[in-house]
């Protein structure tokens, strides 16, 4: 069983759907502690470093989930436009990919957690970004949806 599991990670398809189907596991996990914060006796809340710390996992899970989705839209554009370069379908650079996408979100929503911008909402028992920090939203909205966004539609426009 484990040979048959190495194997199907060789699939590049199938490795960059475990990356998602891993980000996304990640993000209904973080989101059920938070829920269950909010439900029962607000435990997010006792330790507010810890609070800041799910609101900044969740946000890191998510951003990884999305650019996940350009990781893959990638591989679907080379195989499908450049199928001629065989380095840009190589199981190597995928693995390289996925490592520098979760990288990349680190370094990218470090700030947020430096500048404070995480804290607890005011009507709920768990910590995120407020949206009435508009300088922290403009960022956050920026890196976690419109990049991710652009980098998908361009890939699958030139597909088409």
């Amino acid at each position: 069983m484990a040979y048959k599991c190495r194997q199907d990670l060789k699939d590049i398809s199938f490795l960059l759907t475990c990356s998602t189907s891993l980000c996304a596991l990640l993000v209904c996990a973080i989101l059920c502690v938070m829920i269950g914060s909010n439900l029962f006796d607000g435990f997010l809340i006792r330790n507010m470093t810890f609070c800041y710390g799910m609101g900044l996992f969740y946000d890191i899970f998510e951003c990884a989930m999305y650019y996940s989705y350009c990781i893959q839209a990638f591989y679907r554009l080379c195989r499908i436009v450049f199928y001629k370069k065989k380095y840009l379908v190589a199981h190597s650079l995928y693995i390289v990919l996925i490592i520098g996408q979760w990288i990349l979100v680190f370094g990218l929503l470090l700030p947020p957690i430096l500048m404070s911008w995480y804290i607890r909402l005011p009507t709920e028992r768990y910590c995120l970004i407020p949206y009435t920090n508009i300088a922290a939203e403009i960022y956050h909205i920026m890196f976690l949806y419109i990049i991710p966004v652009l980098c998908i539609a361009i890939s699958y426009g030139w597909i088409t």
